[in-house]
């Protein structure tokens, strides 16, 4: 039988070769936290996030994953036992994000802080006792639930921080922020009014390609062919031609059986303001309503 290499692939009677590599250079006095931690550096190894090391000497080693792999001496601060690991995406060496680990009782709270310029912070709370038993004499059996925690690990944490990294640096990634700008104008053109309202709210980069005059164009000589008109703005033509079309239904209601709604609100709340650039999402609720054209 092979050996398990990634987490996910641990059993109850054999760990990962890293994790298990890693966990022995513990000390008999471990805590479960102590454990918990070691499980998080191997996680964070098998998406790419290196333990951050200085120095000449380290720098001609390189990046690979065995020096990586390694508990650095000043990871739990005394005064407050808090864990506290600085990490380096493979791709980008010369930018460090930060682990911040706070045990909370049987609560490890994890906090993974993003550089600048992104600095994002992605947060999850850990369940320690759920994937470490402390108590028991084989070191196998001291990790429970792995595939689980390795999943919910890298699907909340570390792949999007990876994703948000590499778009920051322009690096193309597995996301759509991350893709080539002529691909995400593609799936812009694919996209109905609604959407693209919405999707220009998410950053300015988004908003700056939902503008762009060819998108409002298409979409005005698709859905008004007979009222377009070369001459205008594409985005405030559209606009005005769409607005007396919305309607408001309960969303058990047969979409036939629909009511207009005509107020102003109404129709701010679905057509949202985009002549000031969206940084972030406004937070507003996107209300149960469509226009009669739907796509």
């Amino acid at each position: 039988m092979a050996e398990p290499v990634l987490v996910e692939e641990s059993t109850p009677i054999r760990l990962a070769v890293k994790l298990e590599e890693l966990a022995k250079t513990l000390g008999e006095d471990a805590k479960h936290h102590d454990y918990m931690v070691v499980l998080l550096i191997v996680v964070m190894a098998e998406a790419g996030f290196f333990i951050a090391r200085s120095g000449s000497a380290d720098a001609d080693a390189g990046y690979g994953k065995k020096r990586a792999l390694v508990i650095p001496s000043d990871w739990k601060m005394p005064d407050t036992g808090n864990y506290s690991l600085k990490f380096q995406l493979q791709p980008l060496p010369d930018r460090e994000c930060k682990l911040l680990a706070i045990p909370c009782g049987d609560t490890l709270v994890v906090n993974l802080v993003l550089p600048y310029p992104s600095r994002k912070v992605f947060s999850r709370a850990l369940q320690t006792v759920k994937y470490v038993n402390i108590y028991s004499s084989d070191l196998a059996g001291r990790y429970l639930n792995l595939k689980e925690f390795s999943v919910v690990f890298k699907n909340n944490m570390t792949t999007p921080a990876r994703c948000e990294m590499l778009s920051v640096a322009g690096i193309p990634n597995a996301s759509l922020p991350g893709l080539p700008a002529e691909i995400k104008l593609r799936i812009i053109r694919m996209m109905d009014a609604y959407s693209l309202t919405r999707l220009a709210q998410t950053s300015r980069e988004f908003h700056e390609l939902v503008m762009q005059p060819i998108i409002w164009k298409r979409l005005l000589l698709r859905d008004f062919p007979q009222n377009s008109c070369p001459e205008r703005n594409y985005y405030e033509t559209y606009r005005m031609l769409i607005s007396p079309l919305f309607i408001d239904r309960n969303p058990h209601q047969d979409f036939h059986e629909t009511t207009v709604a005509s107020t102003p609100s109404f129709m701010d709340e679905w057509w949202p303001d985009l002549e000031v650039p969206a940084d972030f999402p406004r937070g507003r609720s996107i209300p149960r309503c469509w226009p009669v054209h739907r796509y």
